[in-house]
């Protein structure tokens, strides 16, 4: 197809990254969507937003991992109007007359060349890329593990405050240039001149910055406000920030599906909180620390609700960090744009822009180096704990002598308090989360947990590494506030199944790990090993500790039974293996299908032992290896197991009561949405979350 680059390209660890729009003639030819998501592998060119490109594409739905927490990837694209995803096959670059390329697009990517010229590669020039054109490419994960550790990822959004210090240097121009050439009279006059001015360099800002969600809303909340100020209405402050909230709506009414358009809007409605009813009685140096709590009081009940997640150093940080960015880092940078004539002075101003930029990330590494510089997790909450949350934090923000003020530390607790313990002795639930191509499965009982293989991840050649661990298995440790795990369980060491391992003890320590793997103790999680957690026994049946590291057949393999139902985690093992240790196993209601559904696993000996009820494949959309394979799925269902798979379903919840009672849950149904990409049966989307039952009153003691 023929079309236009729409977005700066993002450089990721192994591909190129950015939008594609196609011509509106093919599209409307093709009926094709508007905006595309295209990642170029092996040998890309160098992409330039605006330019016009033919580009051979695999295309795909928008589609991605569904978990029953945790980012809802599926929601963003739909929110950001992104219809397809695709890989690049072959492309051509058009010639500039027929590529339309616009004058802002090739604005951005001069700019981006000339602060790569000017200022040497590392985490300065990532910041300054990031403040000056909105273009986060070369934060690499150790920045963005850093950002979120310490609070401070939110400076980077090209959001309410840069665009507000954008408005405030355009005012006071334009105010200046009044003064030396007097276009208009003294009066009020100059002060409309004035705030034109700051619309008009706040708009400019946006467009460098290629009008991101963030800050089209900033945009509509500043154009309200000078609408406000101009039209010498009596508008109060809150009254103002609904004006500009009906704006963001009206101009993006999907706005409220990202955690941005809360955290904007949350932040500015704390200050209003905070401030309104007292006045200008403070000092600005007691204000700002004051303003700063009053923000965070605020933001907990969203951060709990998006990320289920926070950090303890993020006041610290923010009171340091959010002055720095604001008066040093984004003005030295603005002017070494505008100074774009003079180059000298340009990389001048840019320098002194990185040195301000690459000190602040040295002070944030020093104080997330401190011992408290951990992350913490919240459970899990839902839309009404959020408001009671949100309505606490307001509360807390009273002026002093009224009493019921107080009583918001109560509802904000509430964001914090563990949930009750909905499995009773005897019990246990088993989620296998999606991870892609990989696996990942958290095992609860009634007060403790197993995490078994903690899915796919590793290193790159250029030095960058990459795990799902924060995105999918920490909100899935939060969820109902479980914390770190009791065991962990690494099934062994293919990337696959331990690419998380590195992030999870980086995250949380004296963990009691088993892993099989080739170094060391080659195999730790050995045949011999069992424990019992509130009724629930454990027992590992492979392999034995003699064997030597067989790779995919030195695979971990656990039976979980609390007398009823039987569970079995069985890793990557072969009909090798499972020929081996099938006779004896016995019935099991529920197994994770051996090695993803290859051809090489799940023989009939294997399925006739163990009779499973539910087949559960966790494997990638669209994978290369054609996981599950037609002819495994066709063998488990002569048996007459229903066969499931994280690719339909997304990730399954299974629980089983002391009763005998037994449920299965797609997270695909519990998080149904008018964004959600339909799957096909067994995994409809369907109101009857408890999509699949088991009775089986006989104990199995």
């Amino acid at each position: 197809m023929r079309g236009t680059v729409a977005s700066l390209p993002i450089r990721g660890p192994d591909h190129l990254r950015f939008l594609f729009r196609p011509s509106a003639r093919q599209a409307a030819l093709a009926d094709l969507p508007s905006t595309i998501e295209v990642r170029w592998y092996e040998d890309h060119p160098a992409v330039g937003a605006g330019e016009g490109w033919r580009l051979k594409l695999r295309m795909r739905p928008p589609r991605g991992l569904v978990n029953f927490q945790g980012f809802d990837r599926e929601q963003g694209l739909f929110a950001a109007g992104i219809g397809a995803l695709a890989s690049v096959l072959e492309g051509e670059r058009l010639p500039a007359q027929a590529s339309g390329r616009s004058g802002a697009d090739g604005v951005r990517s001069a700019v981006r060349e000339r602060i790569r010229e000017a200022l040497p590669p590392g985490p300065g020039r990532a910041l300054v890329l990031s403040l000056a054109i909105a273009d986060r490419s070369e934060v690499d994960d150790g920045d963005w593990a850093l950002l979120r550790t310490t609070g401070t990822g939110h400076l980077l959004a090209i959001s309410g405050l840069h665009i507000g210090l954008a408005a405030v240097v355009g005012f006071w121009l334009t105010r200046g240039l009044l003064f030396v050439i007097p276009l208009v009279r003294a009066g009020r006059a100059v002060f409309l001149t004035g705030c034109a001015g700051a619309l008009l360099s706040a708009l400019t800002y946006g467009a460098l910055a290629g009008f991101p969600v963030s800050t089209l809303r900033a945009l509509a909340m500043l154009a309200v406000a000078l609408w406000v100020i101009g039209a010498r209405r009596g508008t109060g402050v809150f009254r103002a920030w609904l004006l500009a909230l009906a704006a963001v709506l009206a101009i993006d009414p999907f706005a409220p599906l990202t955690p941005g358009f809360w955290l904007s809007f949350g932040a500015v409605l704390a200050l209003i909180a905070f401030f309104a009813p007292r006045g200008r009685s403070s000092a600005w140096w007691s204000a700002l620390p004051r303003a700063q709590v009053a923000v965070m009081v605020v933001m907990l009940p969203f951060a709990a609700l998006w990320f289920q997640s926070g950090s303890w150093l993020a006041f610290p940080a923010n009171l340091l960090a959010i002055p720095w960015v604001s008066f040093l880092c984004v003005p030295l940078v603005l002017a070494g744009v505008a100074a774009w004539p003079l180059p000298a002075v340009a990389n001048a101003l840019l320098e002194l822009a990185w040195w301000s930029c690459a000190s602040l990330h040295e002070f944030l590494q020093a104080l997330a180096g401190l011992e408290g510089g951990r992350r913490w997790l919240t459970p899990g909450v839902g839309q009404i704990a959020t408001g009671l949350g949100l309505g606490g934090g307001l509360l807390l923000l009273l002026p002093r002598g009224l009493a019921v003020r107080w009583l918001g530390l109560g509802l904000l607790a509430i964001l914090f308090l563990p949930r009750a313990a909905d499995l009773a002795e005897s019990e246990y639930s088993v989620e296998i989360l999606d991870v892609g191509q990989g696996l990942a499965v958290l095992v609860k009982t009634r007060n403790h947990s197993l995490l078994y293989d903690t899915g796919p991840g590793g290193s790159l050649e250029n030095g960058m590494s990459w795990s799902l661990f924060d995105p999918v298995i920490a909100p899935a440790l939060a969820a109902d506030g479980v914390g770190p795990p009791d065991v962990v369980a690494v099934s062994h060491a293919d990337l696959d199944h331990a690419g998380g391992l590195p992030d999870l003890l980086a995250r949380f320590r004296d963990l009691e790990l088993r892993i099989n793997e080739r170094d060391g103790e080659n195999v730790n999680c050995s045949r011999g090993w069992s424990w019992t957690w509130d009724g629930v026994d454990f027992q590992v049946v492979h392999p034995s500790g003699f064997l030597p590291y067989l790779g995919n057949d030195s695979s971990c393999v656990i039976s979980i039974d609390n007398g009823r139902h039987r569970t079995l985690l069985s890793g990557d093992i072969s009909t090798v293996v499972e020929d081996r240790i099938a006779r004896g196993l016995g019935e099991h209601d529920l197994i994770t299908v051996p090695h993803h559904g290859s051809a090489s696993s799940s023989g009939p000996t294997m399925i006739a032992e163990t009779r499973p009820r539910w087949a559960v494949v966790s494997a990638a959309y669209g994978n290369r290896f054609g996981f599950p394979r037609v002819e495994v799925v066709a063998r488990y269902r002569r048996q007459g197991t229903v066969v499931l798979s994280t690719i339909d379903c997304g990730a399954l919840k299974a629980e089983f009561r002391r009763h005998g009672e037994a449920v299965l849950i797609p997270a695909r149904a519990a998080r149904d949405g008018p964004w959600r990409w339909r799957s096909e049966p067994p995994c409809m989307a369907t109101s009857d979350l408890a999509m699949y039952h088991l009775e089986r009153p006989e104990s199995r003691r």
